[in-house]
């Protein structure tokens, strides 16, 4: 299918992203959960439930970046292991390394989604399913919850774009913008209220609010950002005083 092999705009239609899988698969946890709910070890049961309502969650943004008006390629579950990371860091040093000599083909990290521009790089790491809207009370786990995944989620964050910022070095690339977010696609802004604003300012997070329109969101967050080249700065303009 052409529409998953090349960008859409080269036959002269409209801009297309390649995703890949060119269908959302779910995680096997999730899997495990649909095919045998039924366990008597209820923390295993937990986290396969878990997992799969994370998985609904990471569907919803898998069809929101299907729908966008872009030239992207949309890599869904980017996973690496200990060796590719090695190859890409120049600065890693293999000598001692007990990963290097145990686990190098184990995977060592990766993303819910990366997303790979023209001329820049969207990180989207740790998807989580945390169900909250305006009329809920706010309780103390539910924001615990939200404040922990947010925590993983940075780390991860940091790591992917410490490894696309080695790759480009690696192959003499010229840097590229790079941007990271952190996706709670069931959960209300509403939740954060309670929560340090440094905390919220200092994450970029896409809230269920955001899916509203997607693409309003990709256009004040994406297309107008400074940082991204554009080939179009009167469509970019236009864009700025339409929001």
């Amino acid at each position: 299918n052409r529409k998953y092999c090349v960008f859409g705009n080269i036959f002269g239609e409209e801009k297309r992203p390649i995703m890949l899988p060119p269908a959302y698969m779910r995680s096997r946890s999730a899997l495990s959960y649909l095919l045998n709910p039924v366990t008597s070890n209820t923390i295993k049961k937990n986290k396969r439930r878990q997992a799969e309502l994370d998985s609904g969650a990471k569907a919803k943004i898998y069809h929101a970046l299907e729908m966008l008006n872009e030239d992207i390629v949309v890599l869904n579950r980017f996973q690496y292991t200990h060796d590719q990371y090695r190859i890409s860091d120049t600065s890693h040093v293999q000598e001692n390394c007990e990963k290097c000599e145990r686990h190098a083909s184990k995977k060592q990290g990766g993303c819910d989604f990366l997303l790979i521009g023209k001329n820049y790089f969207i990180i989207i790491a740790e998807v989580k399913n945390i169900p909250h809207d305006d009329n809920e009370e706010i309780s103390e786990e539910k924001t615990q919850d939200f404040c922990e995944a947010l925590k993983k989620s940075q780390d991860q964050r940091e790591e992917m774009k410490s490894l696309i910022e080695s790759i480009t070095e690696h192959v003499g690339a010229e840097q590229s913008p790079i941007f990271t977010f952190s996706a709670f696609p069931n959960t209300s802004k509403a939740l954060c209220q309670n929560i340090d604003i440094n905390i919220i300012e200092n994450h970029w997070i896409i809230f269920t609010e955001d899916f509203l329109d997607f693409s309003i969101w990709w256009d004040r967050n994406i297309t107008t950002h400074p940082s991204v080249p554009s080939d179009d700065i009167d469509h970019r303009e236009k864009i700025k005083r339409k929001y």
